[in-house]
């Protein structure tokens, strides 16, 4: 796993769900997350927890507002070529720069 110092809150989401069997209530995700040395430093961690779940499309719910989420696979990232596609869509560029906040240990969403 990375360094704990560098993941991010989707990380550590991800993470605890994996743990308790990539499908849980959010006090048990709260659960498997309290302590971590991200929450040391956020005494909001929780409402932290709670915006990550709903920004990434990996974490789902299948009736919303029941307080069960899931964790869905990702899907790899498809190499972009510049010499297919010349004039790339907002949304492309959006997720290079995503993805080059990642490598350089930004949280980025």
């Amino acid at each position: 796993m990375k360094n704990e110092s560098k993941l991010t809150w989707k990380d550590v989401v991800r993470e605890a769900l994996l743990e308790i069997g990539s499908s849980g209530h959010l006090d048990d995700i709260y659960s498997k997350i309290k302590g971590h040395p991200k929450t040391e430093t956020n005494p909001t961690w929780r409402d932290t927890v709670g915006r990550t779940l709903q920004q990434y499309s990996i974490f789902y719910q299948e009736e919303k507002g029941s307080g069960i989420w899931y964790l869905r696979e990702e899907k790899p990232l498809l190499e972009f070529d510049p010499k297919k596609n010349p004039n790339p869509a907002h949304e492309d560029v959006q997720g290079m720069l995503l993805e080059l906040g990642k490598i350089y240990g930004y949280e980025t969403w």
